[in-house]
């Protein structure tokens, strides 16, 4: 599929900060955005999916179990993707993570947000 943002260029959230209560015990040893499906963390199908769709500059809102994450994805560069990352010392909920991330994201013209757990095609 070709670049359907044209000249626009979009950054992707992405929400991967909490504790992933209603999979337990998936997530007691891991975050839920590394849950797999299909053989791949759910990230990682999101990471491919928004790269496919020309957004290729990530930034990854998380705190729980943020090291498996980042040791996991780091860069992106092996997904075809940019990511950098907004660290939680604690949950800060939806819109404490995206004020949280502030500061990678304040040059955006646009951003789209995404929840950690969420496959799609749309």
């Amino acid at each position: 599929m070709g670049d359907v943002l044209g000249k626009w260029r979009l950054k992707a959230v992405i929400l991967a900060g909490g504790l992933g209560k209603r999979l337990k015990p998936l997530t007691d040893d891991l975050p839920k955005p590394m849950v797999e499906v299909l053989g791949r963390p759910i990230l990682i199908w999101q990471l491919k999916w928004l790269g496919q769709h020309g957004i290729d500059k990530i930034t990854l809102c998380m705190g729980y179990m943020k090291d498996s994450i980042i040791n996991y994805v780091g860069s992106g560069s092996r997904f075809g993707v940019e990511v950098e990352y907004a660290v939680e010392e604690h949950p800060l909920g939806t819109g404490g993570a995206l004020r949280n991330a502030e500061s990678l994201l304040s040059d955006e013209g646009s951003i789209l947000v995404l929840n950690g757990d969420v496959l799609t095609d749309l």
